[in-house]
């Protein structure tokens, strides 16, 4: 017993030592801060006022670029420039062109719109041993990362103090920039020790510590963001969403995707080709991401309103994800999320090495005498990977705009199953395949790599490399050359001198390339290039690579009504405030060209000024594919009972109507824009190119508003759900209305 006691005393002794602790260090840090705001009090009060426009200054340049990068870091997922890696101290994989190969993706193929994953599977598809991991920035990077940005931003808005010293003021560093950034619950802190000696007319003054707050919670973006993350890496909800999708959008239908698994009886079977799987998994992909809510944001009851039947509310109930467990309200925060028409990988077994799906079929024919049986099995098993980009937004902030946090999250699945699943032996992979640590390639791969760049393996002749303009024909210096071969990683040889030209010898390679880029100062002005080459041994070589030149465009949308099914077009108008349009323009490569096509994205939405909506567009001679999909945000309503059915025999004995209640469709895929090989591309000369006109107005085209299930109805005026997916149809009827014009 008298054991016990001194037990419970040793107990409550180590208690009251902890939460003594505690609160000495809570006093502790809350005189720290407490300290540093009377410091920062007590230097202005001291600093003479004629003295005083200098700290106000230097406050307003802090809070200036504290801002700027608050900004980017939404941006990029909590980076402020993902691809410097002196300031992200991270090494990321672009893939433009294939982003479920890359550590994330963008919304152009310039690189500064890149947005890194924060859930990903890192091996290139497809992977027999799936690997997954991370890009999510902690807390602390990002703050290291603004500070970073502060240190090397400073000087672009201070620009040495010339506009005090024109005015007679002495101003002397004393020390080096201290910058010290902390994001706390609702604000973001900005502690600068950097101290000055600044003299006017006899009056001096030392001033050596500024403190600035930004009142952005961006802890709120960052929180939610890591329990989508963490909902995501733990229960793979939107994988499982993906599946759905495929699930309900397949059956024995050239309109549909290839069944999971169906039988039918008869001679008569479906088959499908690969190009139009693609084109109509995009198509669902578009048009359903958006309906994901986060249980607890601003935006979750949008999709509760629309729940119109048993079967549709249970279909909005399985796109709301309980991310926090109920746990967070973030209902200043409105969650979206999208996919943008990126390449995805899609892979259907059986029939994948020929891009032709069709069923098994089983011919029983046991009994001679009659007319034998065919069954034919559809069991098509799925492997996609899909990017999706999240937004996260708060439309009116302490800033006085919107602000939007941005990061991106791959869908995996394998064999009809998501990795998770696959992991438990649910699947074809077992559990010992599915690694969850960040582990690289294994190190033969990294090795090839690295001695295909080796100076020893540089054993070509010499290439004489002439990087020029295409629009005047002028010599660009300081293009970065880079040699590539098959899936080696590019060589980075050298940079042209100011004849536009690089000599240098190279590796060997059959089938290689010779990639141009222009420098980081001209990037915005002219589009990297690569050009063929087979590099010989001792054989010497040369080789042009004419960069196009950008030009800039002001971008603006022209909302094109049709007057009615087949029947277009009332004349353009403006978006309104509640239309929202998904653009994607992608320049096709040229014969002969080498390497990605140049694409861009922009997300227009009318409510708000997001970051991303970007009002500038790149524009180089070429033929462009233009992809558009347009939103209503308000949606419409199909009247309950507007179509009418019978039953029983030849419809005498019963009556019935459907739909039984009203469905509500919001936000509504009314339309856009589909210019291809089917439709015709957007071709541009350079006259279209390099004119003096400034503006290029996209027509996106509004489909008749749906008033029933279909087109056989009671209603005045039937115009069924199917105009929903007639984009395609109607892009190539209307195709001269839906040319984008230069003005």
């Amino acid at each position: 017993m008298l054991l016990n006691k001194r037990g419970q005393i040793t107990l409550f002794i180590i208690l009251g030592l902890v939460i003594l602790g505690l609160v000495a260090g809570f006093i502790v840090l809350k005189s720290k801060v407490t300290e540093t705001e009377l410091s920062t009090g007590e230097v202005v009060e001291k600093t003479p006022a004629d003295l005083r426009p200098v700290h106000n200054f230097v406050h307003e340049c802090m809070e200036k670029v504290l801002i700027e990068g608050l900004k980017k870091a939404g941006e990029h997922g909590g980076y402020v420039e993902p691809l410097n890696e002196e300031l992200s101290d991270k090494s990321f994989e672009v893939n433009h062109f294939n982003p479920t190969d890359s550590d994330g993706v963008s919304l152009s193929s310039e690189d500064e719109l890149f947005v890194p994953y924060w859930f990903y599977q890192t091996k290139s598809n497809p992977c027999v041993s799936c690997v997954v991991s991370t890009n999510k920035p902690s807390i602390e990077e990002i703050e290291e990362q603004l500070e970073g940005y502060f240190k090397r931003e400073f000087n672009n808005c201070a620009r040495d103090f010339v506009m005090f010293t024109k005015s007679g003021f002495e101003i002397d560093e004393q020390g080096e920039l201290e910058p010290e950034i902390s994001v706390a619950e609702k604000s973001v802190n900005f502690f600068l020790k950097y101290p000055l000696k600044v003299k006017k007319r006899g009056s001096s003054s030392l001033i050596e510590q500024f403190y600035v707050t930004v009142p952005l919670n961006f802890m709120d973006f960052y929180k939610l963001a890591e329990d989508i993350y963490t909902y995501e890496s733990e229960a793979m909800p939107l994988d499982n969403f993906l599946m759905n999708l495929i699930s309900i959008h397949s059956g024995v239908s050239a309109y549909k995707l290839p069944p999971i698994h169906e039988v039918t009886e008869g001679y008569n079977y479906v088959i499908w080709i690969k190009p139009i799987i693609d084109r109509l998994m995009k198509h669902i992909l578009i048009l359903n991401f958006p309906y994901l809510r986060v249980k607890g944001t601003l935006n979750e009851q949008e999709v509760l309103q629309n729940a119109g039947s048993d079967l549709e509310g249970a279909f909005f109930n399985g796109s709301i994800l309980n991310v926090s467990g109920g746990l967070e309200d973030y209902g200043e925060i409105e969650a979206e999320f999208f996919y943008v028409n990126w390449p995805l990988f899609l892979s259907i077994r059986p029939g994948e090495g020929e891009g032709i799906y069709k069923p098994l079929i089983n011919v029983n024919d046991r009994f001679g005498f009659i007319q034998p049986l065919q069954t034919n099995t559809y069991k098509f098993f799925y492997d996609v990977s899909v990017p999706i980009l999240v937004r996260l937004t708060q439309r009116n902030n302490s800033l006085g705009d919107s602000y939007s946090f941005w990061f991106s999250i791959e869908l995996n699945v394998r064999y009809n199953k998501n990795l998770a699943q696959l992991s438990q032996g649910l699947g074809p992979l077992i559990s010992s395949q599915i690694d969850t640590t960040t582990t690289p390639p294994d190190g033969m791969t990294i090795i090839e790599k690295t001695l295909f760049c080796e100076d020893n393996q540089l054993l070509s002749g010499v290439v004489d490399v002439s990087v020029y303009s295409a629009y005047n024909g002028s010599p660009i210096e300081d293009a970065i050359v880079r040699f590539g071969c098959g899936g080696y990683s590019s060589c980075k040889l050298g940079e042209t001198n100011v004849d536009g030209v690089l000599s240098t010898r190279m590796p060997l390679c059959v089938g290689g390339y010779v990639l141009a880029e222009p420098s980081r100062e001209m990037e915005s002005v002219y589009f990297r290039k690569a050009e063929p080459l087979t590099t010989e041994i001792g054989v010497d070589n040369f080789v042009e690579i004419g960069l196009d030149r950008f030009a800039v465009k002001n971008i603006s949308f022209k909302i094109i009504e049709m007057l009615g099914v087949d029947d277009c077009c009332a004349v353009g108008r403006d978006i309104n405030d509640h239309e929202m349009v998904m653009l994607t323009v992608k320049r096709l490569l040229k014969p002969g060209e080498i390497g990605s096509s140049f694409t861009q994205t922009f997300i227009y939405d009318s409510e708000a000024d997001e970051p991303m909506a970007i009002k500038e567009i790149k524009l180089m001679p070429g033929e462009y594919e233009v992809t558009a999909n347009y939103f209503d945000n308000e949606g419409f309503v199909i009247e309950k009972e507007c179509k009418h059915i019978c039953v029983g025999i030849a419809c005498i004995l019963a009556d019935e109507y459907v739909p039984e209640e009203p469905i509500g469709i919001t936000p509504a895929p009314l339309g856009g824009v589909i210019m291809n090989n089917e439709t015709g591309y957007w071709d541009l000369t350079a006259g279209d190119i390099y004119s003096y006109q400034d503006d290029v107005v996209f027509n996106i085209l509004r489909m008749p508003t749906p008033t029933c299930l279909d087109d056989d109805c009671v209603l005045p005026t039937c115009v069924g759900l199917e105009e929903m997916g007639k984009t395609i149809n109607y892009s190539k009827d209307f195709r001269n209305e839906i040319e984008p014009r230069f003005i």
